[in-house]
């Protein structure tokens, strides 16, 4: 005996199929996918450097010429075909970004500050 199925019978079953995936995506142990304990992962650091040299002064500067060269060649550059056009434009885009992060962090001192709240009478040994 062979079973066809309808439309509407086949989508109820495969949102049934997918409304069981995510129950059992959503009761899975936490502690399975993210554990607490350990070491960081071998190639953070190297991300981390690449964080630190796109937000300095450095990346500030190539952020300056890129706009620059970037929009010149847009506003002169006559007749460009799709790609280099897209090209100039992802550059500019990345290096507003870039600059744009460097004039708002120096702008707002360079982060959050936490300042210390100290009670009346304590002396700020030992809070630097």
């Amino acid at each position: 005996m062979q079973l066809y199925w309808n439309e509407i019978a086949r989508k109820r079953a495969t949102f049934a199929f997918l409304a069981l995936a995510i129950l059992v995506l959503f009761m899975w142990p936490h502690a399975a996918w993210a554990s607490e304990s350990g070491g960081g992962l071998p190639y953070e650091s190297y991300l981390t450097n690449i964080r630190q040299s796109a937000t300095g002064p450095i990346a500030y500067a190539f952020a300056v010429v890129g706009i620059v060269v970037a929009g010149g060649a847009l506003v002169m550059g006559g007749d460009l075909n799709g790609f280099a056009r897209a090209l100039l434009l992802l550059v500019l885009v990345a290096s507003l970004l870039v600059g744009a992060n460097a004039v708002l962090s120096s702008i707002s001192g360079g982060g959050a500050t936490i300042a210390a709240v100290v009670p009346a009478g304590a002396s700020m040994v030992g809070l630097a």
